[in-house]
């Protein structure tokens, strides 16, 4: 259904059987056809995709293996084909599990298992959930090679809305009256 929904846009979705580096070739074949060449790849998660180093292994890794891996093939394809790439990581339990996590630590070890993450990106944020603030998401740059990064720039919030899952500016809790949840 998202095919069919997406088929008069220029998109292209790939499955896990589709490696980084097939999709980043197909992706700027594509782009390259059309009168607007620019690219984006995205994928979802870091942790979940497959890279040809890790389709070819003949043994089984580790987590930060993969992570590693996959980090590498994503910068290559953004280097090689010059295209954007973002994706998306799993954050370790203990740094989003508590509060103390989301304060006190450093959000560019926030990327799962792999110090690659930290290498490699150019612009990293993290996203967290302000206590009793269910729809309310706040938003860290946590690293930024183009620009400012925490603590020069601050934090921004983002308001989701389920039904519709759009995300909307919103205050910070500070900034919000006593007693408005969003």
């Amino acid at each position: 259904r998202i095919r069919a929904a997406l088929k008069d846009l220029p998109v292209r979705i790939y499955g896990r059987e589709t490696t980084v580096e097939q999709a980043a070739e197909d992706l700027a074949k594509f782009a390259a056809r059309r009168s607007d060449p620019r690219a984006a790849l995205l994928a979802d998660s870091v942790q979940t995709i497959t890279c040809k180093a890790i389709a070819d292994a003949k043994r089984e890794l580790g987590e930060r293996q993969i992570v590693t891996m996959n980090a590498h093939a994503l910068d290559d394809a953004s280097v090689r084909h010059k295209m954007i790439v973002l994706t998306t990581s799993e954050m370790p339990r203990q740094f989003y599990g508590s509060r103390k996590g989301k304060k006190d630590s450093d959000h560019m070890a926030a990327g799962k298992e792999s110090g690659a993450i930290e290498y490699i990106a150019r612009v990293q944020l993290t996203l967290t959930t302000p206590e009793d603030h269910g729809d309310l998401i706040q938003v860290r740059v946590a690293k930024n090679k183009h620009g400012p990064r925490w603590p020069a720039a601050q934090d921004f919030h983002l308001t989701l809305n389920r039904a519709t899952q759009v995300l909307a500016d919103a205050s910070s809790p500070e900034e919000r009256p006593e007693g408005d949840p969003q």
